[in-house]
């Protein structure tokens, strides 16, 4: 399976997991909607680890996109400071509500970056065998990325009133 299609299906899952979220908050179920957050939250981090480990690098060296990956990873730092923001910063419904919208906007403007920039030019630098093998070693690091993407051990969810 080539990156292309590892970093599809990923996009696919988290897409479903912002409009789950988005959806549990509008029906009032605060619990199942924060529960569907921590996993999103977490996938969402080890992917961005797992680009940041096997993608990227590849992407700036071997195919001169420096400019190009060093915005997608100032993309990543948004994604995550909007995170750390929805799992700790105790935000009332509303402006959690906004925070998340907020979240999934940051996920969208990224997924097009890599989408219509990163990857058509990958995808004309790469053979189909490099390009499967950077999406067996992206799965490999998303293994590994995703033992450690949730919050940390000192994270209590903050509360926020309905």
């Amino acid at each position: 399976m080539s990156i292309f299609e590892v970093l599809g299906r990923q996009q696919r899952q988290i897409e479903e997991l912002i409009e789950d979220t988005i959806q549990q908050m509008a029906k009032g179920q605060k619990e199942l909607a924060f529960v569907t957050f921590q996993l999103l939250s977490n996938k969402l981090i080890a992917c961005m680890r797992a680009e940041h480990a096997t993608v990227y690098p590849r992407l700036e060296h071997d195919a001169g996109l420096v400019t190009e990956v060093a915005q997608a990873r100032a993309e990543h730092e948004a994604i995550e400071d909007a995170i750390n923001r929805l799992r700790v910063a105790g935000l009332r419904r509303s402006a959690w509500l906004v925070e998340l919208s907020n979240l999934a906007r940051l996920v969208e403007q990224h997924s097009e970056l890599e989408e219509f920039t990163l990857f058509p030019i990958a995808a004309l630098t790469f053979t189909a065998e490099q390009l499967a093998e950077m999406g067996q070693q992206f799965t490999m690091s998303l293994v590994m990325a995703s033992t450690v993407a949730d919050a940390a051990i000192t994270y209590e969810m903050a509360e926020f009133e309905p």
